[in-house]
């Protein structure tokens, strides 16, 4: 907490006035950080934009925060080893994102039962948090050609899925 409160600009008193533990802290960062990424992304999937372009606009948004805020995105991404606490909390964390990705993701997979939704969910976020993971220690490619590699990934198997359901009904 001391390093933590220098970095701040603050005391160490000031700062457990604000936060009981190092755990605490740790959870509203987490917190923060994910739900600020969720407002963005519930922003961009109520646009107007076509499916395609509001899905690279999600994804591109998500690796604009990796590439300008890295520190961040490892609080957002690494999970805690070695301490329970955290890593619970991590887990809980992660759990609302999976949660709130798998809502965003009915839009584009609009029929399927909600296990489907669950499950895309947590596939595209664990996919898209291991190519952040993966970028941040080899930063050569450039942010569009990470973005353009999810999109050849990703959006051809949506747009096909997508593409099914209306020939199906």
């Amino acid at each position: 907490m001391s390093g933590i409160a220098t970095a701040a600009g603050i005391t160490k008193p000031v700062l457990y006035d604000h936060f009981t533990s190092k755990d605490a802290l740790f959870e509203t960062l987490l917190r923060s950080i994910r739900d600020d990424l969720l407002a963005k992304g519930h922003a961009i999937g109520q646009s107007s934009l076509s499916d395609e372009l509001r899905f690279q606009l999600a994804v591109d948004t998500f690796f604009a925060f990796v590439e300008g805020q890295p520190d961040a995105a490892k609080i957002l991404l690494i999970v805690p080893q070695g301490n329970p606490v955290t890593a619970k909390l991590s887990r809980v964390v992660q759990g609302g994102a999976t949660a709130a990705i798998s809502q965003l993701l009915k839009s584009y997979l609009p029929v399927g039962d909600t296990w489907q939704h669950e499950a895309a969910g947590a596939f595209l976020k664990e996919g898209l948090h291991a190519l952040a993971k993966w970028w941040l220690r080899h930063p050569g490619p450039s942010r569009d050609e990470i973005v353009d590699l999810v999109m050849k990934v990703c959006w051809t198997g949506f747009r096909e899925i997508k593409y099914r359901s209306k020939v199906d009904s």
